[in-house]
């Protein structure tokens, strides 16, 4: 199907990346059109971003199914080979957004709630924003192939409440490290915020693309705050997060792909660049970031994804004694070496998931009742 021209009309654009997680995928393109969307005048574009290359066809076996929503305009970018994950996402952002767009940015183990589309779209409009970040819902856990899932809280209730301009200092409790509640105005501004984020991430230059990166949400929701962009937020969870257990297990130390710890130093040496360091309300980030590196740093010895070379180069940019490591926070990342020896990644949730688990297809009719 052709995408619709600028100049016939208006439409909005959600972007959906995905990688090898397409038994998850098809659970989030249900949750998209359980949406309601009678509030949004415009026609919606849906861009299933493919960054796996061999799953081709079993991507455009999964988006046929549900080609015949009107509501949506299908498309599916195929990527010729893997991009590191912050390339992705953000050149599908930029390939395909139309001016001053409406533009979603949806993981693929994430759930949309009913109300996720309206709500965030009404209100980015309504307040001018340059982006919108609503509250993270709980999180899901799929398995068996995500046929089923374990949702270890009571029903997801959402009731409205008014949204509010974010400055650095009441960033963090709308989580925007995590891509899926994002949401943007394409301007040019936006371009140019982008921009300074990526340059910030690129003085990072001994790192590779991905852990150098893949904290560009968050670095790119300080760019827009601090060169004057307007950053809204809704204090209501409009995403419901999603993670696959058997994704958990075989993962080190249960991230995929990168070092949780070590992504979080890298964070914290842009937090101190020269435009970041001094600014209001930074001192709580760091203070978190910091926390969370120490509590890591024994896994950065056993994770094969790092060299100790780069740990070393990373931690001296850094500007870190490594008498800030005489912390009993340190015993978090033996734990976490200890469980992946033994081989229980995952073990206590997947046991849990056995006995209170429900079929995936049960619980999305539950979510969509409102």
């Amino acid at each position: 199907m052709s995408l619709v021209n600028q100049n016939e009309e208006r439409v909005m654009l959600i972007v959906i990346p995905t990688y090898k997680r397409n038994n998850c995928l098809k659970w989030v393109l249900q949750s998209l059109i359980q949406c309601r969307t009678d509030a949004i005048p415009e026609q919606i574009r849906v861009v299933v971003v493919n960054n796996y290359p061999p799953a081709a066809s079993d991507i455009e076996e999964i988006v046929s199914h549900y080609r015949s929503d009107q509501r949506f305009c299908w498309e599916i970018l195929y990527r010729k080979e893997s991009l590191h994950p912050a390339n992705n996402w953000y050149s599908a952002i930029f390939e395909k957004a139309l001016k001053d767009e409406i533009v979603f940015i949806n993981s693929d183990d994430d759930l949309f709630t009913p109300e996720s589309l309206e709500i965030r779209y009404q209100e980015i409009i309504r307040s001018d924003g340059d982006l919108l970040l609503s509250k993270l819902g709980p999180t899901i856990f799929f398995h068996e192939n995500a046929e089923r899932i374990l949702f270890p809280h009571e029903q997801l209730k959402v009731t409205f409440q008014a949204p509010i301009k974010l400055e650095v200092d009441t960033l963090e409790a709308y989580a925007p490290q995590h891509l899926s509640n994002h949401c943007y105005r394409n301007t040019t501004k936006l371009k140019e915020f982008f921009n300074k984020a990526m340059s910030w991430c690129d003085e990072l230059y001994w790192l590779d693309e991905n852990n150098r990166t893949i904290f560009l949400p968050l670095i790119f929701s300080f760019a827009i705050i601090i060169s004057g962009g307007k950053v809204i937020g809704v204090p209501i969870p409009l995403i419901i997060r999603g993670q696959e257990i058997e994704e958990i297990q075989n993962a080190p130390y249960g991230v995929p792909g990168w070092n949780h710890g070590f992504i979080h130093l890298c964070a914290l040496i842009i937090m101190n660049n020269k435009d970041l360091v001094k600014y209001k309300g930074m001192d709580n980030w760091r203070k978190n970031y910091h926390s969370t590196y120490v509590s890591w740093f024994l896994t950065y010895i056993f994770d094969r994804r790092l060299s100790w070379g780069i740990v070393i180069e990373t931690q001296r940019h850094a500007g870190f004694k490594w008498s800030s490591l005489m912390s009993i926070k340190i015993l978090k990342g033996f734990k976490l070496v200890v469980v992946d020896w033994m081989h229980l990644r995952g073990y206590r949730i997947k046991q849990i998931a056995m006995r209170k688990s429900l079929k995936t297809s049960i619980f999305m009719k539950n979510l969509n009742i409102k």
